[in-house]
C-alpha cells in the first residue's frame, strides 16, 4: 500500500482523486493548503505527493521548494490549468513529474500514477 499526499484548494478535485486512488489501494491523506502539506510531510512519510503549483494563495511552488529541501526523493505530481511550455521545463529541472493540467481521463491519471510509484 502507498501512501499519496495530496495538497489541493480545489475540494472536488481532491474528493475525486481520493476515490480513485483509495480505489487501487492506495492509502490518501487530503489537506487544503501548503502549511497543512508541509505538517504532514514532517510528520509523516509518502510515496507521493499531488499538489497545485498555479494557485497564488496556496502557495504550491513554494510547498514544492519545501519538500525538495526536506524530502529530496519524493515525487511529485504538480497540477495546474495554466501551463505553458517554460514553466513545464522549469518544473522538470526541479525533479517535478509534471502532469500540466486538470483536465485528464482517469486512465490518463491511472498510467501516469502507476509509473510514480513503480
Amino acid at each position: 500500500m502507498k501512501r499519496i499526499l495530496i495538497a489541493h484548494f480545489d475540494q472536488r478535485l481532491i474528493r475525486s482523486m481520493d476515490v480513485f486512488l483509495t480505489l487501487k489501494g492506495n492509502q490518501v491523506i487530503c489537506v487544503y493548503n501548503a502549511d497543512e502539506a508541509l505538517n504532514k510531510i514532517l510528520k509523516q512519510s509518502f510515496d507521493l505527493l499531488i499538489t497545485d503549483i498555479s494557485y497564488r494563495k496556496f502557495g504550491g511552488k513554494k510547498l514544492i521548494n519545501e519538500v525538495k529541501f526536506l524530502n529530496p526523493h519524493l515525487p511529485i505530481m504538480a497540477v495546474s490549468m495554466n501551463h505553458n511550455e517554460n514553466f513545464t521545463n522549469e518544473m522538470a529541472n526541479e525533479g517535478i513529474v509534471w502532469y500540466r493540467t486538470k483536465q485528464f481521463t482517469r486512465d490518463e491519471f491511472s498510467e501516469l500514477i502507476d509509473q510514480i510509484l513503480n
